[in-house]
């Protein structure tokens, strides 16, 4: 998902590019129609990715229209202000070899400021169940790749709980499988003003209503698994 973040977008796509990833890696753009810069970056890179730019109904809306248009047996959602570490591929593709019961896998993260400082550091270890999820940590989107087939049986993201939309993936997959914790810092969390997660009165009904639907629903079931 992109929208506005040109001064960022390059750093997230060299990012991908520089991989050590024997595989093929599928780069898609879907952007909000941006107004600043974004676009004429996108330009830039010719074939190396798929984009397109125009207006939608925000993070999920485009999350989704990105994913119809995928062919890959991994994904990934990084927005366009973050970007990956060196070896964060190699390190997910090893994880899945080790794990194939996993439904997906997360690296550590750290979050920087507007000068690059590292400001937080996080990382965990072992399996990632819906009751770590909730009693201990949360997956970070940026740092987590998750197996295609089974992101779409979940129906993918769901925009009634917009604020906490990728944690809500991230809990439901873990019900039909656990999610397993990479050994090493994947992912860079780039903080600014203008996130959309810097604040908003949703966080709280966005959360209940995410464990409540999962109880509701005999594919998921219980939040103590």
């Amino acid at each position: 998902p992109s929208w506005n973040q040109g001064r960022y977008i390059g750093r997230t796509l060299e990012s991908i590019l520089k991989q050590d990833y024997p595989g093929k890696i599928e780069i898609i753009v879907s952007d909000g129609g941006s107004t600043d810069e974004t676009v004429d970056v996108l330009k830039s890179y010719g074939d190396r990715l798929i984009w397109w730019s125009a207006r939608d109904k925000g993070f999920v809306d485009a999350v989704t229209k990105g994913v119809a248009r995928a062919t890959g047996e991994v994904l990934a959602i990084q927005s366009s202000d973050d970007y990956y570490l060196p070896g964060a591929f190699r390190a997910m593709a090893q994880a899945f070899q080790q794990h194939p019961e996993a439904s997906f896998v997360s690296g550590g993260d750290c979050a920087i400021d507007l000068e690059n400082h590292i400001l937080t550091a996080n990382s965990g270890s072992g399996l990632i169940t819906p009751r770590s999820i909730l009693l201990e940590a949360v997956p970070p989107q940026h740092a987590t790749f998750a197996k295609m087939a089974l992101f779409r049986e979940t129906g993918g993201m769901r925009p009634e709980v917009d604020m906490c939309a990728d944690i809500d993936q991230w809990y439901r997959l873990a019900h039909l499988a656990p999610g397993v914790y990479i050994p090493i810092y994947t992912a860079v969390y780039q903080l600014h003003p203008n996130q959309r997660t810097v604040t908003s009165d949703k966080w709280a009904p966005n959360l209940i209503e995410m464990v409540e639907s999962c109880e509701r629903n005999p594919q998921y079931g219980s939040r103590f698994k």
